[in-house]
């Protein structure tokens, strides 16, 4: 079970390297498109009998070569697309999660975490003291880690304040 500051640790790690997630979804996507392009011209080689056993680095011959080649393609394209379900999947709660915060609060969002900047800049920008930022910060960060974790996070993240 996770506590106070895991929520919002895990919420603010998804939102600082939701730009990443983001990338590696597209640099997964490339994996997975080159990958299938190998198995398409990937096969396997006609089987050939004799008495050379034709040496080289392993005991398989050529066919099974290729046949396991082809079966490791197969199943490191199958774990890149889990992954990139896995790493959409999150985009999506956490694209759900911002889009449920009022307007205000979604730029807040987006001005700390996405663009990077720092309390203070932030504050400079809503017109805001750096404190009141920081706060503004924090309250939406807890709504979106309510948001992605629900119920179990509520009683978590809220116990000091309540609400």
């Amino acid at each position: 079970m996770y506590k106070y500051n895991d929520y919002l640790k895990l919420t603010r790690d998804y939102l600082r390297n939701y730009p990443y997630y983001k990338q590696a979804v597209e640099a997964i996507t490339k994996d997975i498109g080159y990958m299938q392009d190998r198995l398409a011209h990937e096969s396997p080689k006609t089987a050939k009998y004799g008495a050379d056993t034709g040496g080289g680095y392993s005991e398989l011959n050529g066919v099974e070569q290729a046949a396991n080649k082809r079966m490791w393609l197969e199943r490191r394209c199958e774990e890149l697309q889990e992954n990139r379900r896995a790493l959409q999947r999150q985009l999506e709660k956490v694209d759900a999660a911002v889009n449920a915060l009022s307007t205000e609060e979604q730029k807040i969002i987006q001005m700390f975490y996405f663009d990077g900047l720092t309390h203070q800049a932030l504050a400079q920008r809503i017109h805001l003291s750096e404190r009141s930022s920081q706060r503004q910060v924090r309250r939406a960060t807890n709504r979106i880690a309510l948001i992605l974790f629900g119920l179990d996070a509520q009683q978590n993240i809220f116990f000091l304040r309540g609400a």
